[in-house]
């Protein structure tokens, strides 16, 4: 196997911190893509990775051939771009999962539906940084949150991604429409302290997949076993098992099914809850900056 320049643009210039997790995204075994890097090391002549029992690392060199690699990751972007003048504009954005969010882009597309061909991929909220700095092409639109908010502000500051808000919301309670809190208009941490919490996994301090416990959270909720790995697992099961409950981000699950049929309520939690922060996120070293002040403006007229 030999790397092509397009494996630059999605593949070396992306941060590897599991050869395993790596290979299951690319489509290969994990021995396949472990060979294929050794390979380009032996030519190289140098080391990329350190291993270590947390996964890879980049070495010293990595770390500069991984910026060497995102300058030939731009220029390989513009060189596609070349000729498309007259052309309608193709805009690639990534979302974190929801109904309202599609919603929303296919009104922007019919806003702009001479100017612009859109393309769509949904996701889960971390992906949506890394889709967008894999590829600078990509437009994100994603959110920041309580314990999570400096992890990612450090993550766009070292991978020259910008965030721009647009939409702000307190932390809610999601509830089954049986559970006793469901008719309350807003809801206190002690309210909440004699039901189980079910959780959503999320990306962590050392790069895995797992469930992340935020402060206000150890000190008032009980957790269940239950976890899962988007917010639509979380509702639907939140509507067939009404004891327990979840936190979510109203914003985002508008539009879903099970708010239209009142399966479950969003009740915002008081007691210095910590706001939710919608945003459009995009990279640098592309050229979308202008379309992305574009989207952020639309999405602003239609979150008020």
């Amino acid at each position: 196997y030999e790397m092509r320049i397009s494996d630059w643009s999605s593949d070396v210039c992306s941060p590897i911190y599991s050869i395993n997790k790596a290979a299951k995204e690319m489509f290969f075994s994990q021995p396949f893509l472990s060979g294929v890097l050794k390979s380009l090391e032996d030519e190289l002549g140098y080391a990329l990775f350190v291993r270590n029992n947390r996964g890879v690392e980049l070495t010293e060199e990595g770390k500069e051939f991984l910026r060497l690699g995102r300058q030939v990751q731009q220029l390989v972007f513009q060189m596609e771009q070349i000729g498309s003048k007259g052309k309608k504009q193709v805009l690639k954005i990534c979302y974190v999962q929801s109904y309202h969010i599609l919603d929303m882009l296919q009104k922007f597309r019919e806003n702009d539906l001479n100017k612009i061909q859109l393309e769509t991929r949904e996701t889960n909220n971390p992906n949506v940084f890394f889709s967008v700095l894999q590829n600078p092409e990509y437009i994100g639109i994603a959110y920041r949150y309580g314990t999570s908010e400096d992890k990612w502000m450090k993550f766009c500051e070292d991978n020259e991604l910008t965030f721009l808000e647009f939409y702000r919301e307190p932390v809610h309670a999601v509830v089954g429409k049986n559970n006793p809190l469901y008719s309350r208009e807003v809801l206190t941490y002690d309210d909440l302290s004699e039901y189980e919490a079910v959780m959503q996994k999320s990306w962590t301090e050392d790069n895995t997949y797992e469930i992340v416990m935020p402060d206000f959270m150890r000190r008032h909720f009980k957790l269940s076993r239950h976890t899962f790995d988007d917010s639509r697992s979380k509702l639907y099961f939140l509507s067939q098992n009404p004891e327990y409950f979840g936190v979510s981000v109203k914003w985002l699950d508008e539009g879903d099914p099970l708010l239209d049929i009142g399966a479950v309520h969003y009740i915002p939690i008081l007691d210095d809850a910590i706001d939710r922060r919608m945003g459009v996120v995009f990279n640098n070293l592309g050229s979308q900056e202008k379309s992305a002040q574009r989207l952020i403006q639309f999405l602003k007229q239609k979150s008020i």
